[in-house]
């Protein structure tokens, strides 16, 4: 997403809350969600332009690609949000759960079909592909938590001067709307840990090796609280 009239732009890491905070910026803009092209959240039919929702951009495509230039992206305060590897597939597959599929065939399915085009890859590669380039720099001056978002997001808020307090939790997809139209109440969630036996924790720990190593999540829900990206602590 990007925002001139803030001058920033956020990468959105998929199932991180991102269209939460994309929807704060509409706000500040007097958009609908409908009117969200305008800040390169749309549809793209083209592979040669990135993938199938541009909302989910890597930090390098942007100017790659050619959606801002490289003095304004420089210029402009770049953020994303992470989470819990382990924790975020399991989401991913809750999300999708009308395919039926037990979840280490869901994990080993989605693990070998990875493309640069489908938003359904863009859901599964590791989160750090969108935050560091290819020399495993990173390029974007602040990454919060999932674990701590009302605390890191306010960060990001008074950065900007967005003049905003919370963050609304809120999916506005179509699957978003379709799971509230048929669940008559809210399920129960369990621990993201019961989803995995040892072999498949291994097996994921390892895909998202990277995302480990750089954002300090252990299989146990603990995480190192520290910055990952950018402290803005002044």
């Amino acid at each position: 997403m990007i925002s001139h009239e803030h001058k920033a732009v956020f990468v959105h890491v998929p199932k991180v809350a991102g269209q939460s905070v994309e929807l704060v910026f509409l706000d500040l803009l007097g958009l609908s969600w409908e009117q969200r092209a305008p800040l390169v959240l749309r549809h793209n039919p083209d592979p040669a332009r990135g993938p199938e929702r541009l909302a989910h951009l890597l930090a390098r495509e942007y100017v790659e690609l050619g959606y801002i230039d490289q003095v304004d992206f420089d210029a402009y305060f770049k953020f994303a949000f992470v989470r819990n590897p382990w924790a975020r597939l399991v989401s991913e597959y809750e999300y999708r759960r009308r395919e039926k599929r037990p979840f280490a065939e869901f994990v080993e399915a989605e693990f070998a079909s990875i493309d640069d085009y489908s938003d359904h890859s863009r859901h599964i590669i590791p989160q750090s592909d969108y935050i560091y380039d290819s020399n495993g720099e990173p390029m974007l001056d602040y990454v919060g938590r999932f674990e701590t978002l009302s605390r890191d997001f306010r960060k990001v808020a008074d950065r900007l001067k967005l003049g905003v307090e919370t963050l609304p939790r809120k999916n506005v997809s179509g699957m978003g709307r379709l799971q509230k139209l048929f669940r008559s109440k809210p399920k129960e969630k369990k621990p993201f840990q019961e989803y995995y036996d040892a072999r498949l924790r291994d097996r994921v720990g390892e895909f998202y090796r990277r995302d480990i190593e750089h954002f300090g999540y252990s299989f146990d829900g603990s995480f190192r609280d520290e910055p990952i990206v950018g402290s803005l602590q002044k």
